[in-house]
């Protein structure tokens, strides 16, 4: 059986964290927890107390993680160094925010990792793309900056310039910036499974004058989490083990508020038809009743959802 290693980003919502740890937990699984530096001290407590005694959960040190900057990454990349440095079994590494849920049983998701050993398994599209603003080009030609939890840009656009002194934004010096070695850039979800091979890739990669200018570049770009892992291994001899499928059912298009939409009893049929391994986003504050639904559903079906892959 293959082991798993589960990257747990925490926040907020420990009670429905700790029901998503409970799910997943089991023989062959190791869990790394990150905890925002951003959340409170009573916050932090609670997550030690509540898992205290799981000698398979290792808490991993705290970065500062600002929605659309580089922290994300950082802890997605401190996680896969903690792997190879203590020794951890891992087979396969999976990104989990405390907001995702399987979809399908413990045994399912092993088997399916078996069956795609030394597969990393990430959405990816080459840019520019018209499904994001631009094209998604502004997000690395543009340098980005985090000031004190505020987006900077420069150049600064129109948006973040007072109207008095736009006129002046066309006199401003152009930058173009381009990714080092020549890269292709590709963007894609900030859901990231790597192999055991990806893992090792990427610890060796950004310990190399490339990596160390990639990593650079990257964290002056804007949403680095849905750039940086694309890039890098598309760029790299592991591209054909990199399938295009974040293994989630999400639903980018709410009737209505920010997406993606926090996920209800009403989205049941299409969450179980969807052929994923995962789904985001819930909220057990505004529905619970679909974790109980989905459990139950993994446990009646035995394999729960039929893959695809």
């Amino acid at each position: 059986m293959s082991d798993i290693v589960y990257m747990i980003i925490l926040y907020k919502g420990w009670p429905q964290a700790r029901r998503l740890i409970d799910r997943l937990d089991g023989e062959h699984v190791h869990f790394l927890v990150h905890i925002d530096r951003k959340s409170d001290d009573g916050f932090v407590a609670q997550v030690r107390a509540g898992l205290r005694d799981r000698t398979n959960c290792h808490f991993i040190p705290r970065e500062t993680v600002h929605w659309g900057a580089w922290g994300l990454v950082q802890v997605l990349l401190n996680g896969a160094r903690y792997i190879e440095d203590h020794g951890i079994p891992c087979d396969t590494y999976v990104y989990m925010s405390g907001q995702d849920y399987p979809l399908v049983s413990n045994e399912a998701i092993h088997d399916f990792f078996d069956e795609h050993d030394g597969q990393q398994f990430l959405e990816y599209f080459a840019l520019p793309d018209a499904r994001w603003p631009a094209g998604g080009l502004d997000r690395i030609e543009a340098y980005h900056f985090q000031v004190r939890g505020r987006h900077l840009r420069y150049p600064p656009s129109a948006q973040q310039t007072p109207t008095v002194l736009r006129p002046m934004l066309a006199a401003l010096p152009r930058v173009h910036r381009k990714i080092p070695g020549g890269y292709a850039c590709y963007g894609g979800s900030a859901a990231t499974i790597l192999a055991a091979n990806g893992v090792r890739y990427l610890n060796s990669f950004v310990t190399t004058d490339l990596g160390r200018r990639v990593v650079r570049f990257f964290k002056k770009a804007r949403h680095p989490d849905e750039l940086f892992f694309q890039t890098v291994f598309l760029n790299s001899d592991l591209r054909d083990t990199v399938v295009n499928d974040e293994l989630r059912y999400i639903d980018w298009n709410p009737p209505e508020g920010y997406p993606p939409k926090i996920l209800r009893m009403e989205d049941f049929t299409p969450i179980v038809s969807s052929s994923k391994l995962f789904a985001r986003k819930f909220d057990a504050d505004v529905d619970a009743d679909i974790l109980d639904a989905l459990d139950d559903h993994a446990a009646r079906t035995g394999r729960g959802i039929e893959i695809e892959g």
